[in-house]
C-alpha cells in the first residue's frame, strides 16, 4: 500500500504465453496493473522488458545467418505480441542487454528497441532503458562471449550509458 518510489516488475516468464495464449498474458498484466493502481494510484508502474524485450539477447541464444532474420524473429515473436501490454505500464522499460563489448552491434539493436518503444506511444510515456550490470550469454552457444555473466567492463558500461542517456528518458541499472 502507498508505495512512494516508481515500481518496476521484472516479469521474466510472464510473457511466455504470448504465442500460445495472448489473451491470458494480457489478462495477467491487466490484473497486476489494476490491483497495484487501486492501492497506489500516484505511483508509476512498469515492467522490465515491456516496451520491448531485448533484441541483443537473441544473438546470445541463436545463430541467425543474417541480422534481418534475427530482427524479424524478435519483431514477430517478441515485440509485436507484447505491444498491447504497454497500456498496463505507466513507464516503458525496454531491456537493452549487453552480451559483449561490441557496442556498434549493440547500438544497432538499441536503435531498433527504442524505435519499437516509441511506436504508438501516443500517451508520451517515458522510456527508461534497463541494462544489466553483467554481460548476458548462453554458454551452450559456441559464439558465447567468454565474459558472459561477468561484470561489464567499466569503459564499455560508460560508453553504453553515454549512448543511452542521449536516446531515452533515463536508465535503470539492474543486476542480472
Amino acid at each position: 500500500d502507498n508505495a512512494s518510489l516508481p515500481v518496476i516488475i521484472r516479469q521474466s516468464t510472464w510473457i511466455i504465453d504470448r504465442s500460445t495464449d495472448n489473451d491470458a498474458m494480457v489478462a495477467r498484466f491487466k490484473s497486476v496493473y489494476d490491483t497495484f493502481k487501486a492501492n497506489n494510484s500516484t505511483v508509476t508502474l512498469g515492467y522490465l522488458g515491456v516496451g520491448p524485450t531485448p533484441l541483443t539477447q537473441l544473438a546470445a541464444w541463436n545463430n541467425y545467418e543474417t541480422e534481418f532474420a534475427r530482427k524479424d524473429s524478435w519483431l514477430r515473436y517478441a515485440a509485436q505480441p507484447t505491444r498491447v501490454l504497454r497500456q498496463y505500464a505507466d513507464v516503458l522499460y525496454p531491456d537493452v542487454t549487453l552480451i559483449d563489448d561490441d557496442l556498434e552491434f549493440w547500438k544497432s539493436d538499441c536503435a531498433s528497441v527504442f524505435e519499437e518503444a516509441r511506436l504508438d506511444n501516443n500517451a508520451g510515456k517515458k522510456i527508461y532503458a534497463c541494462i544489466g550490470s553483467t554481460y548476458y550469454g548462453n554458454r551452450s552457444n559456441p559464439n558465447c562471449s567468454p565474459d558472459a555473466f561477468k561484470p561489464i567492463k567499466e569503459q564499455t558500461m560508460l560508453d553504453a550509458l553515454e549512448y543511452l542517456y542521449m536516446h531515452c528518458d533515463g536508465v535503470v541499472i539492474y543486476d542480472n
